[in-house]
């Protein structure tokens, strides 16, 4: 016998629980609720189990529903949306117009380093590799790779928007680039500030090839590096071709 606090304890989709379900009737274990009073020997009991999971899965996805809008409407307010602070800067907390603190970016000390990338990324004759070895061999820390800096750490901090002087001329590239939403307005794009993209993608497809899922919006923390230097490293990278894995040596 499984004995369970509530239904929605054990599962909150139909499917999985009919699957469930099947299993324990195989293996003739019984199934109670203790919140819940229904008897699963009979066609009523059976059907009150299935009803109460209707709703139980209608919950699920009416709270995550509420999740994704609360958190696209802090992106909207320009706020960052959680997790690790980008490299060359770190995570605090600013008042909003209502006096709430609200989540936002800070620049440290390594921001340098990403400055000094843009730049020469964006006016040299040099690879992201040359730079990565050049970076490594001054011994200058790179976040989660012990190895040194590589292609994908540089190419990370290059393609990111949260750094950029978000003006007319960025707004213009995503829309470009048939980015799938915009939350500003272009006026708002003046240069006061950063931007950042945010959204689901598949697995299966690279975070900058197809942007029809993604948002971009204007951030509560200003942007340091010129738009043009940006959009130059922008231009660069879109010419690196990806060369696939043919499995042969």
């Amino acid at each position: 016998k499984i004995i369970v606090y509530r239904l929605d304890r054990l599962s909150r989709s139909i499917l999985d629980f009919g699957q469930f379900w099947d299993t324990l009737d195989q293996h003739q274990v019984d199934f109670v609720s203790v919140n819940e009073k229904f008897d699963t020997s009979t066609p009523m009991g059976r059907a009150m189990i299935y009803i109460i999971m209707v709703f139980a899965q209608l919950e699920r996805e009416t709270i995550a529903e509420r999740v994704t809008d609360n958190y696209y409407t802090r992106i909207k307010r320009g706020n960052w949306p959680g997790g690790p602070a980008p490299y060359g800067m770190k995570n605090i907390k600013i008042k909003d117009e209502e006096g709430r603190d609200v989540p936002s970016l800070a620049y440290t000390e390594e921001f340098e380093i990403v400055k000094e990338i843009f730049c020469r990324y964006a006016t040299e004759d040099v690879s992201l590799g040359e730079i990565g070895r050049d970076l490594t061999k001054r011994q200058i820390p790179c976040r989660k790779r012990k190895a040194g800096w590589d292609n994908v750490a540089l190419a990370r901090i290059l393609h990111s928007p949260v750094y950029v002087q978000a003006d007319e001329d960025i707004y213009l590239y995503y829309k470009s680039r048939n980015i799938g939403k915009i939350s500003n307005s272009i006026e708002e794009f003046n240069g006061n500030s950063s931007a950042q993209v945010v959204g689901k993608r598949a697995g299966n497809v690279r975070k900058y090839t197809s942007m029809q899922d993604q948002v971009l919006s204007l951030t509560n923390f200003e942007g340091k590096i010129p738009s043009d230097i940006w959009l130059r490293c922008q231009y660069r990278l879109e010419k690196n071709r990806q060369i696939g894995n043919s499995g042969k040596g």
